[in-house]
């Protein structure tokens, strides 16, 4: 990953504290959107990257915490089925992908 592009990156976490789970859900939310209630999608530079998880390493306790951080292609083809996390109409103004809702598997 060259170090300034740009790619999305899942975040998921399970935090066994409310006080860090608050802190870790307000840090991502400055980041990036939720696509459900411990997942989130950011946009990150290698450098970013690299920050986002010293700071998340910081808030977390890493004996019963769990967070973790997938690099994913730069156009991935998303699809999601199911309940959709975000409300209907939500516009997403950026050229980056973002998950598109399928209402059925045919």
């Amino acid at each position: 990953m060259a170090i300034h592009r740009t790619l999305p990156h899942l975040v998921c976490y399970d935090i066994t504290c409310r006080r860090r789970l608050q802190r870790i859900h307000r840090l991502l939310k400055q980041q990036g959107i939720a696509l459900q209630y411990s997942v989130f999608l950011l946009y990150l530079t290698r450098a970013e990257r690299e920050a986002l998880i010293e700071s998340l390493r910081l808030l977390m306790d890493e004996s019963c915490d769990d967070v973790r951080v997938y690099p994913l292609p730069a156009k991935p083809d998303w699809q999601t089925w199911g309940k959709p996390y975000w409300d209907e109409g939500m516009l997403w103004l950026d050229d980056r992908p973002f998950p598109r809702h399928v209402d059925s598997l045919e």
